[in-house]
């Protein structure tokens, strides 16, 4: 499918291609180099490190605040990924047609962290249900806006360049963001890591609309 039906957008098929271990880390000093996208990385990197707050530790959560089991972890894990499938295959596809992604990004940003501020303090687990697609629902909105922001933000043949610099902010964040959630709940509360991760998305909309 990707062979026949996305098309190549880098002409330059013939440049050199090194492997290199450390290929991640010069990504992403490469991000923060370059003047014109800076700040579009930077606010992709903030928002990745708020969603891998709430990835990384809502399973945790769920057992401390409500003893669910694994099966019912599942369920509620589910649920989001259901929710987050239906956004980026029909509600996407409608939004993308109205607005840009950095129009989309100044609504779905707000929403998601937000969300995160509020659904930890769901006194009731059918309360939480209830909550949860109003954060899934920007959230599935913000993941694809901020790939497509980036994207645009660089000349074509540097869209590879680009989204390969987000797989490294992608790996930064799940190496470093459950050390942090797990401190923060250990010395804080059990509502700290999504008050971090909330923070964090909140830093990267004040970045790109302030």
């Amino acid at each position: 499918f990707i062979v026949l039906c996305l098309p190549e957008t880098n002409h330059r098929t013939n440049a050199p291609c090194v492997f290199s271990a450390s290929k991640g880390i010069r990504n992403v000093q490469t991000a923060f180099s370059e003047k014109n996208v800076r700040q579009t990385y930077l606010a992709s990197m903030l928002y990745m490190f708020g969603f891998y707050f709430f990835i990384s530790f809502f399973g945790i959560f769920l057992v401390a605040r409500f003893g669910l089991s694994e099966v019912s972890i599942g369920n509620c894990y589910g649920f989001i990924g259901v929710l987050m499938v239906v956004t980026q295959m029909i509600i996407v596809r409608i939004i993308s047609k109205r607005y840009d992604a950095r129009t989309t990004l100044r609504y779905s940003l707000f929403a998601v962290s937000a969300a995160m501020v509020i659904f930890p303090f769901a006194p009731t687990m059918n309360i939480l249900y209830a909550f949860l697609p109003f954060y899934a629902i920007p959230q599935g909105v913000s993941m694809v806006s901020i790939n497509a922001l980036v994207s645009t933000s660089v000349p074509d043949t540097k869209q590879g360049k680009a989204l390969g610099i987000q797989s490294s902010f992608m790996a930064f964040s799940q190496s470093i963001v459950p050390l942090i959630a797990g401190f923060s709940s250990a010395f804080i509360s059990i509502h700290a890591p999504f008050i971090a991760g909330a923070i964090f998305v909140a830093a990267a909309w004040m970045i790109l609309f302030l």
